[in-house]
């Protein structure tokens, strides 16, 4: 037999990879990595129940074990909400936004909050090696959408595939090292760590964000774990208590921004922890695919421990898996004890603790919120309490293997060598990964200077995607200043870090006084009353880089009332409205103006007059940006808006806008009653095998998407596919229009248009105009 065999992959990281930023996301609110902290030093426990938004518990719930379709808990970790998502500021649709798993949104923001606590801006990054390692094992998000295919396109699978996971991220960030997702269960975190580490290592990549993931979307992973007994009907992870009887669910992520260590010094990151190894393994065969194996767990530690160069007495702290199941447990503090115990003095226990007894087990993300933990103990030499502890199992001889289960605060003794920690993580299928984090001695490190207590204080410059983010960030700005112990010299530091460390976008503010506590007042006045100080400034821009397109919508953007608060508060849009009233009414014998302040029903209804209406709007509100100083570099329309479009590249003056709409508007109005419209989720060669199937004669009248056509027909033909697409569930609706338009329908008014517009001789030297009919 080979004696190689059953020796666990390990790797050892020879250069040193340094933790360089951290971000963390946890249900009750704990959204940052100084909430975490404070969360395990006050020994908070953050698990609830599951919220009736999410589904309605009561319906899965029966208290005894064994009721098919039940689960016997409701208790649960979850995040205040999975939902709320700033689309815009990852350049995301909302309509894509709207068909992504939560899961991608929180691994973009939190990716973003590492970069911030990092110092790094993420634009100087774009175009390297980096690479993206992404610990997912959820599906929950998909599988809520699957009895409904009529909502699978483009935006789904993209939204719920794992390896989007970590791609998108690849994609946002525009970086090209590796891109790739990990599902080992709950070890999956420490297995994208472990390959992050070799990307690193081996020089494939400079830097890498490792990060895991988790949400609660559906109650059937509770039914299916409750049938096999691994929840707590309790509901907490009591690690290594005697009442342990199970884990509890929760949700949330994490990420780590990872550097080789020389590179880091060399940037003047801030170094949170190093990574002095990491290793996996699997059980391979044992009693039950879900039954640990505490042999080979301890084949791992010996393995990862060994390449390390890392002696057992010289580590401070494991940060156990411990979900506080009674086989887990056994077999993890078994193998521990194996490992570390024979090596160490009676005087001189291991000490260990489990996240999970504060978070829950977030199951794909668990890992790395044991990394975090293990980071921030490495960090603050401080091991935080582990809870739920009233007295230790006794079938595991703790003080035979000179194990002591962390149940209070334990400040690390200072010492020369580094502060070393543990994190074990296992997958429930077999899947074991072991990592080892020590402190770095920043001893060398210059510490930063002391400031005069009369020395003048910078600005503060902040800056957001929006006027709304830019005020919530002065306000955060201010309680930052707010903290006991805040100084003159933390402030410099401060400033400076908004300068050179944070993005610089579109909306900004600078905030300047004489003292902390007046510039404190001035971010407070701005983000609650727009109040701008004296020496303040506050401006929006736009990025150099950003070219300004206008788009004009077409029929159906008209509505009872519309431009009347524009009217009466905008001169300049009055003026423009004026001067079109006085063309169209001279052609047509109807003025606009009286039409805008009298709107009906019958006004919006009938295209002569709602096509009119809808370009002299667009136009006004051209000539009210333009003199704004907003002026596009490309102009595009849809249908009707083709018009304002073309007005607004120059290509047409005000008079000739004017007779193509009123010629267009009253030819098309011929043909009202002859026919209608209706919008469609359907791709175009789809389209062909439906209408054959159904007997129906339509025409595509509008390409809005890869699955998104409007049709053109008669009504009778258009309302006979109502019944079809609703038996198989694919989206159909019937548009409140009287008019075919684009469609074969319309030829009996070609002649009349041409005719009427043989004189039109538009010009082709002024703004750049982009046909939706040509492209």
């Amino acid at each position: 037999m080979n004696s190689q065999k059953n020796i666990p992959n390990s790797s050892m990281i020879n250069d040193g990879i340094a933790i360089v930023g951290t971000s963390v996301r946890l249900p009750n609110g704990c959204d940052g990595i100084s909430d975490f902290w404070q969360v395990l030093m006050d020994g908070k426990d953050l698990i609830t129940e599951v919220s009736s938004e999410r589904w309605n518990p009561d319906a899965y719930f029966y208290p005894e074990k064994d009721i098919p379709g039940k689960a016997y808990t409701k208790s649960a970790g979850q995040l205040d909400n999975i939902w709320d998502f700033d689309a815009d500021f990852f350049n995301i649709s909302p309509r894509e936004a709207a068909q992504m798993d939560p899961q991608q949104r929180l691994l973009l923001e939190l990716s973003w909050e590492a970069f911030d606590e990092a110092g790094i801006k993420p634009s100087a990054i774009r175009g390297s090696n980096t690479s993206v390692c992404v610990g997912i094992s959820s599906n929950d998000f998909a599988n809520t959408k699957f009895g409904d295919t009529a909502s699978g396109n483009s935006f789904f699978m993209l939204g719920t595939t794992m390896s989007i996971a970590s791609n998108r991220l690849s994609y946002f960030y525009d970086i090209h090292g590796s891109s790739f997702s990990v599902d080992t269960a709950c070890s999956s975190s420490l297995y994208a760590l472990e390959h992050a580490c070799q990307k690193i290592s081996s020089g494939q990549s400079d830097m890498a964000i490792c990060g895991g993931v988790s949400v609660l979307l559906t109650p059937f992973p509770f039914v299916g774990f409750s049938q096999a007994s691994m929840l707590s009907p309790d509901g907490r992870c009591k690690a290594f208590d005697s009442s342990g009887n199970g884990y509890v669910r929760s949700e949330g992520g994490g990420i780590l921004l990872l550097k080789k260590l020389s590179h880091a010094i060399r940037d003047g990151d801030p170094i949170v922890a190093t990574i002095a190894g990491v290793g996996t393994n699997s059980d391979g065969r044992t009693n039950g695919i879900s039954l640990p194996s505490s042999d080979h767990q301890e084949a791992l530690l010996r393995s990862v421990y060994a390449s390390a160069n890392i002696t057992p007495q010289s580590v401070d702290y494991i940060e156990a898996h411990g979900t506080g199941t009674i086989v887990g447990d056994a077999a993890e503090v078994g193998a521990i004890g194996r490992f570390f115990g024979p090596e160490r003095q009676d005087e001189n226990p291991l000490l260990i603790g489990s996240a999970k007894t504060n978070a829950g087990h977030l199951e794909a993300g668990s890992g790395m919120i044991g990394l975090i933990k293990a980071a921030l103990v490495v960090k603050n030499a401080v091991v935080p309490p582990s809870l739920h502890v009233k007295e230790l199992r006794k079938d595991i001889p703790f003080e035979e293997y000179k194990i002591d289960v962390a149940t209070r605060v334990h400040e690390l003794p200072a010492k020369k060598e580094p502060i070393t920690v543990g994190i074990n993580s296992f997958g429930f299928g077999g899947a074991n990964g072991h990592a080892i984090l020590q402190s770095f001695n920043a001893a060398d490190a210059a510490a930063p200077s002391q400031i005069e207590e009369d020395a003048p204080l910078p600005p503060l410059w902040l800056s957001a995607r929006s006027e709304y983010s830019l005020k919530a960030i002065a306000l955060e700005y201010a309680d930052v200043l707010a903290k006991p112990g805040f100084s003159k010299t933390d402030f410099h530091a401060l400033a400076a870090s908004t300068v050179h460390h944070r993005e610089t976008f579109e909306y900004r503010f600078a905030a300047k006084g004489q003292s902390l506590l007046e510039i404190q007042r001035v971010l407070m006045d701005f983000a609650k009353d727009d109040a701008i100080g004296d020496g303040c400034y506050q401006s929006h821009t736009y990025a150099a880089e950003k070219e300004i397109a206008f788009i004009f919508s077409g029929n159906g953007s008209q509505f009872v009332g519309m431009a009347q608060e524009l009217l009466q508060t905008v001169p300049e849009f009055l003026r423009k409205i004026t001067e079109l009233d006085k063309l169209i009414s001279g052609k047509a014998g109807w003025s606009i103006l009286d039409v805008l302040r009298n709107t009906t029903d019958e006004h919006i209804a009938d295209t002569t007059t709602a096509q009119p209406l809808i370009m002299s709007i667009q136009i006004a509100l051209i000539d009210v940006l333009k003199n704004n100083g907003i002026t596009p570099k490309a102009s595009i329309g849809h249908s009707v808006g083709e018009v304002a479009a073309a007005y607004s590249a120059g290509i047409l003056t005000i008079e000739q806008a004017v007779d193509v709409i009123l010629t267009r508007s009253n030819a098309q109005g011929k043909t009202r009653g002859k026919g209608g419209m209706a919008a469609i989720e359907l791709a175009p060669d789809a389209l062909q095998d439906l209408l054959t199937e159904t007997g129906v004669s339509a025409e595509i009248a509008g390409y809005n998407g890869p699955t998104s056509l409007t049709l053109s027909g008669l009504d009778d033909d258009l309302l006979k596919l109502k019944p079809y697409c609703k038996k198989n569930k694919i989206l159909f609706k019937k548009l409140d229009l009287e008019y075919p338009f684009h469609s074969s329908l319309m030829d009996p008014v070609e002649t009349e248009i041409r005719t009427n517009l043989k004189h039109l001789a538009p010009k082709s030297d002024h703004g750049t105009f982009i046909s939706t009919v040509t492209g």
